[in-house]
């Protein structure tokens, strides 16, 4: 059985990162979309300071309606997660399952800043209150290969 998958990254990367697992997908027939976030990866030219969580889930959602995608297997990972209800509640009648891959979970009332430790909730005010921008936070993530940091 054929599926269509809409892989959708975390912060600080960009379509790109399913690149590793999109191909061995499509190589057993599936249909694999893997769009990137406005602000990061290649669209990081739009990139302002009034983008968020809305900005995003309007991201996935046009591509959804925009590819009239339909019985789609929407995955998030990292902070992707946190778009999953917001897609879903538009989006209902588009998709056949929602995986939270290692994703941030929401919680009603909560921001996406409570859902990471405290000490690298401090660390990103520090920063973004100086700059404007969280850096990203390639030690929290388990980032070490020197190919994938690059």
């Amino acid at each position: 059985m054929s599926l269509t998958f809409v892989l959708v990254h975390g912060a600080w990367h960009g379509g790109w990162c399913w690149s590793r697992v999109r191909g061995p997908l499509r190589q057993q027939g599936h249909f694999v979309v893997t769009p990137t976030l406005t602000g990061l990866g290649e669209r990081a030219h739009l990139a302002r300071q009034d983008i968020g969580l809305d900005t995003h889930v309007e991201d996935i959602v046009g591509v959804l309606d925009t590819e009239e995608l339909t019985d789609v297997v929407l995955v998030g990972h990292s902070y992707a997660g946190l778009l999953l209800p917001g897609v879903a509640d538009r989006s209902t009648a588009r998709l056949r399952h929602i995986v939270c891959l290692d994703g941030a979970v929401p919680r009603e009332g909560k921001a996406g800043m409570d859902t990471v430790a405290p000490e690298i909730q401090q660390r990103w005010q520090e920063v973004a209150g100086e700059t404007g921008w969280m850096p990203p936070a390639y030690d929290f993530l388990g980032v070490s290969n020197q190919d994938d940091l690059a």
